[in-house]
């Protein structure tokens, strides 16, 4: 199943969520759920890279499915 581009919003996504991003694994979308719960506030998808070291190609096939 494709899911549309810009879609998906990091901010409030849950796992299963974040998931259907063919980018993100189980792990990575459970890690940002922790990370984004411990902070308890918006955080954005450059610190969630950053934070992850996601490297800039990946980053850029994630940001596209993203709000």
């Amino acid at each position: 199943m494709q899911i549309k581009s810009n879609n998906i919003q990091h901010y409030y996504a849950t796992i299963s969520e974040l998931v259907e991003n063919p980018y993100i694994s189980p792990s990575l979308a459970s890690r940002i759920v922790a990370y984004r719960t411990f902070h308890e506030q918006k955080i954005s998808w450059n610190s969630i890279a950053d934070k992850f070291e996601l490297d800039s190609i990946r980053i850029a096939r994630i940001a596209l499915y993203l709000k």
